[in-house]
């Protein structure tokens, strides 16, 4: 389209031979008389038009007419082609000019027999031709711009057919066009409509009134307010009654209520010669926030009481704060369940404190946070915390049961979250059965406003094994775990909250101080293996922290740069103290400044960016059971099939007890070949395989060259160990002096390989005895026939054991005809060790080895092979599972069941096991992309229909707004305010322990095409149309956008052509 192109007007222009083709294929243009007129200039010289490029035509089979150009010079000529006896009837000569506007008409005389073919150029007969016979059949194809590589290039004005060959009504057309684009000086000199313009004059229908034969006086109605604003309101009565005559309505208004009295009003607005309707008028100049009355007094010229009316009673209304829509006048706010504004944190804006975290927080070892105010983390007593609940899971709460002694909640402390106020003089909590070894990573948030000595914030209960924190000595930030390490930090100001990280790891130890660093500290060895305490010296006495504390997180590991700065940044992003970090930081790219409003900012999913909002207990806040809505704004979409956006659904050994590695080889994205992400090809070697659990205790190579088999593990894919071994990172600590472990693996041993470790820590395989050098550990003994067994090893202080498992070899070793399958391997620390093979009995151990198994902190955790690197073994792996913990049997057969379901392994499963026949349900939903097709999106409801899919093609790179709703024995998606999905649906989703997450929970091997999320929202009810629409707001959202847009009358009218023209 060209603007002003003609006259002001706009015309359209084809600018190459293959980018127009307008046509209606099925014109329902009927035969007899017509006429086809079109206003058209060629663009450029004749040369860049096709020798036949179509200007207008009717074509009917393989018949057609056309206006066309010519090979080499434009002629406008028209041609009629017999397509069925392959002639043309007949082919005029030139017709128009070349760059200038042409006029073209033809009319088609119907003579029975036949048409006479008229063409005019400009107003001026050109020729008269016959269509020899042929004739113009019903319901043709009109075509306009004919392209294909035979476009006619050049601007087109209008085109007009009608049923009609009379030369007046041709003329008339004529006078039309020219008038209409501006072109009277193409119209020859004796043209009726060369100077005047075509006219016409029309009546209206005849209507008739009476004038009233009395005046009354007017009669009001209901008063109401409307687009109250802060320093604005609209004024509304209804005129009932105008009395039959004039009547000015005025609208007194002000800060006390004046009555019926005019002169006790402090302002007054007029509307004259009111109609009987609602009238309306806009009070501006008003004060926010304040209360105001008004009252409208109609009147007009009768006698009658005065020729006034009154209105019933005074109306009053309160001017706004903000003229912008806040949290809690969001769309069913008071069902919110969870709100996730994402605006560079991942707090939750519902009131409900569900606040997010990356996926690294949830594998920490303690966890407290002053800002979950929930009982699931501080438990009050006398207004006064009692408890600190640890979130990890792992129960490391600390707690004080001295009243005096408590530190006090401090409602809004930072960032609008609750932190926790120590005196400084008394109060401390405390735990006395943490036991947390070096390396130890600790990070907190606090603010330092007093205490006494060196200000503690942390230490252990035992002088003889602590790990402290100070704020002060020696006026600096310093470390003791033996003896004192201070840094170059000096001790924050008492005005500041600051981000601070400790890593005690002997003489690798760093103090952090707002994301910087400092290395090379040396504060000795000791951990927390004796409790805990918080504010306080061990003895409870002295060293007292004053100031406020908002979290404390720890993990047992010396935690890499990378895994340090997403926790300081998911700190500093939910405590408000971005500032604070150096620029550059990590952490700080996951959010951009790109969303739906133009305000704020999104969360990029991209690169296995997601979040966790952990809930505590069986994690049921979000199981929807039979009502749910969700609420979502999405940029791009998600890049493989059954890809989250939002989800609570999947498998989740996590919550079954203490996970600690989890590794999958079903996908290549688990897997990497080198230190970055690049996931394997078949038969690739790998450099790493990932731990799922989220613990970061990868699997990388020790010995040999593993590789990645597409069909290596029963026609599905394996990690191949061919006398390869596996080592798992910071592995010597976390898997040392296991009182309990649960192991699940899915293996297959394709040949002999005596004296050789399938997965333990140890160097060693073999008899036993207590000089061995191991922790414990799952073996080969002899698989050449000798004896044929497995082994079972481990050595604690008083004593060693072994269980020789026979047959095991024949159930899972190909040389003694055995097949894929399952090994489950239980140690209870009061019960010995128990095997089982594909899901069967129990075998146990002598129970020679009890209690803890003895400590061996320089033997890593290894697959395949001796911590050395030696005593290989030859495996196919599908997956590993190791837990710190024994788990019930309910739970060890979910995991068996889904193994074998997983890995084609049902055959091997007894008739009694519970998941013989089905996998087993572990619930949830999600919002994904479907399982088949690149644009649909689904909503998947364990329990309750489970994939619900519909193609919605938002993969634009564009912000859509997303809501899916259950309820009502109805399931429904909605894009963009419009439902675009909906099905009959009954039953509860089946309830799960997966935590609710934001964007996807693989987080290895992701895309770097992930799409980005805004204003994630939970809730509890079912959202009506009207409601989701509310939402959408026009693509504004309901929240942040003005509270009164006008959404009547014009402006509605004009903003929907708008969208629909765009």
């Amino acid at each position: 389209m060209v603007t002003n192109a003609q006259n002001g007007l706009n015309v359209l222009r084809t600018d190459t031979l293959n980018n127009e083709y307008y046509y209606r294929a099925t014109s329902n243009l009927p035969a007899g008389d017509q006429t086809w007129m079109i206003l058209y200039k060629e663009q450029a010289s004749g040369s860049t038009n096709h020798s036949s490029g179509g200007i207008l035509s009717y074509a009917w089979g393989s018949n057609y007419w056309r206006f066309e150009s010519g090979s080499s010079n434009f002629n406008g000529r028209m041609r009629w082609r017999d397509g069925d006896a392959g002639a043309w009837r007949f082919t005029t000569n030139q017709m128009s000019t070349a760059v200038q506007w042409n006029l073209l008409a033809a009319t088609f005389d119907d003579t029975g027999s036949g048409y006479t073919v008229k063409l005019w150029k400009n107003g001026t007969l050109h020729s008269t031709n016959s269509s020899g016979g042929d004739v113009l059949p019903d319901n043709g194809y009109i075509r306009v711009m004919r392209a294909t590589s035979r476009g006619a290039l050049g601007d087109y004005a209008e085109a007009v057919i009608f049923g009609s060959v009379d030369s007046t009504e041709i003329e008339k057309m004529e006078g039309y066009f020219a008038h209409k684009w501006g072109l009277t000086s193409i119209l020859p000199s004796g043209h009726t409509y060369k100077t005047t313009a075509l006219t016409s004059t029309a009546w209206s229908d005849v209507q008739s009134f009476t004038t009233p034969t009395n005046i009354s006086a007017p009669v009001l109605g209901a008063q109401s307010v409307a687009n109250l604003d802060t320093t604005s309101a609209d004024l509304e009565v209804v005129l009932s009654d105008n009395g039959n005559d004039a009547t000015t309505i005025t609208f007194y208004y002000g800060t006390t209520d004046g009555g019926t009295t005019p002169g006790s009003w402090d302002s007054n607005l007029s509307f004259s010669n009111a109609s009987e309707a609602t009238i309306r008028v806009s009070a501006t100049g008003l004060t926010s926030g304040q209360t105001y009355y008004f009252r409208a007094l109609a009147k007009n010229s009768s006698s009658q009481n005065n020729g006034e009316d009154w209105a019933n009673s005074s109306t009053a209304f309160t001017t706004v704060t903000s003229s912008i829509r806040e949290e809690t006048e969001a769309v069913r706010y008071s069902d919110l369940e969870g709100w996730w504004k994402l605006d560079g944190n991942l707090n939750d804006s519902s009131g409900n404190n569900r606040h997010g975290t990356p996926p690294i927080i949830q594998t920490s070892t303690l966890w407290l946070d002053a800002a979950d105010t929930s009982t699931n983390s501080i438990q009050l007593g006398s207004g006064n915390v009692s408890v600190w609940k640890d979130k990890s899971g792992n129960g490391n709460d600390v707690s004080q049961s001295a009243g005096g002694s408590r530190p006090s909640p401090v409602t809004n402390g930072l960032n609008g979250l609750q932190t926790l106020s120590f005196d400084g003089t008394a109060d401390h909590l405390e735990s006395s059965t943490v036991n947390i070894p070096q390396p130890i990573t600790l990070f907190t948030v606090l603010k330092l406003t007093g205490g006494s000595g060196d200000k503690r914030v942390i230490t252990g209960q035992s002088s003889a094994s602590r790990a402290i924190l100070s704020m002060a000595e020696t006026s600096k930030l310093s470390l003791w775990s033996g003896s004192w390490a201070s840094s170059n930090f000096s001790t924050p100001s008492a005005t500041d909250f600051v981000t601070i990280g400790a890593i005690f790891d002997g003489s690798n130890s760093q103090l952090i101080l707002n994301g910087s660093a400092q290395s090379g500290l040396n504060p000795g060895t000791q951990g927390l293996t004796s409790g805990l305490l918080i504010g306080a010296n061990w003895n409870h006495s002295n060293e007292f922290f004053g100031g406020q504390i908002a979290e404390i997180i720890i993990f047992n590991k010396h935690s890499p740069q990378t895994e340090r700065e997403e926790v300081e940044g998911y700190l500093a992003q939910k405590w408000g103290l971005t500032g604070s970090l150096p620029s550059g930081h990590s952490s700080l790219i996951k959010y951009k400044t790109d969303t739906t409003s133009g305000m704020g900012q999104s969360l990029d999913l991209s690169n296995g960016v997601s979040a966790v909002v952990k809930t505590g207990g069986t994690e049921n806040v979000f199981d929807p059971g039979y009502t749910f809505s969700t609420s979502m704004w999405v940029k791009g979409w998600p890049s493989a099939a059954g890809e989250s956006i939002l989800a609570k659904n999947d498998f989740n050994p996590g919550s079954m007890g203490n996970l600690k590695s989890w590794f999958d080889a079903s996908e290549a994205n688990f897997l990497s070949t080198g230190a970055s992400t690049s996931p394997p090809n078949d038969d690739d070697s790998i450099f790493q395989w990932y731990d799922l659990s989220g613990n970061g205790h990868h699997a990388k190579v020790k010995a040999g060259t593993p590789k990645w088999d597409a069909t290596g593990f029963n026609s599905k894919p394996g990690v191949m160990l061919t006398g390869d071994g596996l080592v798992l990172d910071d592995s010597k600590i976390a898997f040392d002096a296991w009182s309990k472990l649960h192991v699940f693996i899915a293996y297959y041993q394709p040949g002999d390989s005596n004296f050789a470790t399938l997965f333990g820590k140890s160097n060693y395989a073999g008899w036993m005895g207590n000089d061995k050098d191991m922790g414990w550990s799952v073996f080969t003994h002899r698989l050449d026939g000798g004896h044929n067994l497995w082994g079972v090893g481990a050595i604690n202080s008083a004593a060693s054991g072994n269980i020789y498992i026979s047959n095991f070899n024949k159930a899972l070793q190909g040389a003694d005809g055995g097949a894929p399958g399952m090994f489950t391997l239980k140690y209870a620390a009061d019960g010995g060790f128990f095997g089982r093979i594909n899901g069967g009995s129990l075998e146990r151990s002598s129970g020679a080895v009890v209690g803890g198994v003895q400590s061996k902190t320089g033997l890593d955790f290894t697959i395949g092979c001796y911590s050395n690197g030696g005593g290989t073994n030859n495996m196919a792996i599908g997956e590993f599972i190791i837990f710190n913990d024994v788990i019930s049997d309910a739970d060890r057969n979910k995991i068996e069941g889904y193994l074998a379901h997983k890995w084609n392994l049902t055959s091997t499963l007894p008739s009694s096991h519970a998941y013989k026949s089905s996998a087993p349900a572990f619930g949830g939903w999600a919002i994904e992309r479907a399982s088949t097709g690149v644009d649909n999106i689904a909503l998947n409801m364990a329990g309750a229909g489970d994939e619900f899919s519909k193609s919605v093609p938002i993969n634009d790179n564009e912000w859509h707004h997303i809501v899916t709703t259950y309820g009502g024995a109805h399931k429904k998606i909605y894009v963009d305010g419009v439902e675009v999905a909906t099905a009959a649906q009954t039953g509860g989703v089946t309830a799960s322990t997966f935590k609710l997450t934001l964007g996807d929970p693989n987080l290895y091997g992701a895309s770097a095409t992930r799409p980005r999320i805004d204003d994630v929202r939970y809730y509890s009810v079912v959202l009506t149309a009207a409601e989701v629409a509310a939402i959408y707001n026009e693509g504004e959202n309901d929240v942040g956008a003005q509270k009164f847009q006008d959404r009547s009358g014009l402006y509605h009218w004009l903003l929907q052509q708008w969208r629909g023209y765009q």
